[in-house]
Parts: structure tokens; sequence; C-alpha cells
């Protein structure tokens, strides 16, 4: 996961110990240097590399089972009026690779065995199987 605090803060948070659990979130913030939510739902065996170093992730995020997600990295929703992604959630599937730097904003789905460059930028749902890119990101390359 990222660190033995953010894991008990999870636990806390799923037994409705919310207190206790943000005293243990904050602690792992400073620690770690991430702003990951405890609320966040990280399927089993996902890796945050490099101790989710500078990673922000939303509460409302939910990330399959199988990620590797690097340092610097943003997950969360937009709060721009003027976008049609505000709002929700983004979820991510089984066995997503997000590179370092990346940005994945607004209501969106990434789908399973995706990879997503470093510095891209994910403004729209992305299919599954394949690898995406740039700013804003495009499919570069599809795996069969």
């Amino acid at each position: 996961m990222i660190d033995p605090f953010w894991k008990i803060s999870n636990k806390l948070y799923k037994k409705q110990k919310n207190r206790i659990a943000r005293l243990f979130e904050v602690i792992s913030m400073i620690v770690s240097s991430h702003a990951v939510s405890a609320k966040t739902d990280v399927g089993p065996d996902t890796i945050f590399y490099h101790h989710a170093l500078g990673c922000v992730v939303l509460g409302t995020t939910k990330i399959g089972s199988g990620c590797k997600i690097f340092q610097n990295v943003t997950i969360g929703h937009s709060f721009s009026k003027t976008r049609e992604n505000t709002g929700g959630y983004c979820a991510i599937g089984d066995n997503c690779i997000i590179g370092a730097g990346a940005a994945l904003i607004g209501n969106i789905t990434i789908g399973n065995n995706v990879t997503v460059g470093a510095n891209a930028v994910v403004l729209r749902d992305v299919p599954d199987n394949v690898v995406v890119a740039g700013v804003p990101a495009e499919i570069k390359r599809i795996n069969v």
C-alpha cells in the first residue's frame, strides 16, 4: 500500500471511526508527503511506488487490484463548472500503470490493463487494454 499509518487510517474509516482515522491519515500525509485520502477504495496488490510521494487522490476514487501508481500522480474530480466532467469520482480498473506526474481529472473511468504515460492529462474515459499519453491524453497503442 502506501505506509502503515495510511493502512490503519483506511481500516478505521471502514469501521466508521472517523476522528481517529483522520488523525492517522494526517500522520500518514506528514510522514510520506502525499495527500491520498484514507477514504479511497484501493484494491489488493495495488502499489504506490516511492511511498506515494507527492500523490493527490480524492476519497471518492476507486482503484482496482494490481495497479502500479508512481509519484506525483493526481487523481480526482474537476471543480470547473464549464466542463462536462464535474463531480462524481474517478474509477481505475485492474492491472493499470499510472506514470509519474499523470493527472486523471473528472468523472472518468479507466479500463483494465491500461497504461497512462508520464505527465499525461486524462480528461475522458479510457477503454480496456490501451496505452494513453499526451496532454490531453490520446490512445497511442492498443494492446492485444
